[in-house]
């Protein structure tokens, strides 16, 4: 049994040295890109169209916002804008936001991705 506990205790030692790692040297979000048009924003979520249809975007303290270099403020988002979305699938659907690139203009169609339902 004390054997059964140190074995956990290291193995969860190791996952939070590797979680940590990835944290400090920036490693990008989870997913490939969502790209699409903002048809709703709210505090806490968005939609957005797509090719494949509406997704909806959890949004929290942590997402991240810009334009080009350029760290913009959550209420920078505006109905009608061009957004790339990168962040975790949720099990009901759509995406929890890690980060959130608005854009002037729609991005060329053969850059946009959409594997939300992989």
């Amino acid at each position: 049994m004390k054997r059964t506990k140190q074995l956990v205790l290291m193995l969860a030692a190791g996952a939070l040295l590797i979680a940590s790692h990835a944290v400090a040297h920036g490693e990008k979000p989870h997913g490939e890109p969502v790209l699409g048009t903002v048809t709703s924003v709210a505090a806490e979520s968005m939609t957005i169209e797509t090719d494949a249809g509406p997704v909806p975007v959890t949004l929290t303290p942590a997402t991240t916002f810009a334009t080009g270099e350029t760290t913009v403020d959550r209420a920078a988002i505006k109905t009608g804008m061009h957004v790339m979305v990168h962040g975790n699938k949720l099990p009901g659907g759509g995406i929890a936001a890690q980060s959130v690139m608005l854009h002037d203009e729609e991005p060329p169609k053969e850059s946009q991705h959409m594997h939300l339902d992989q």
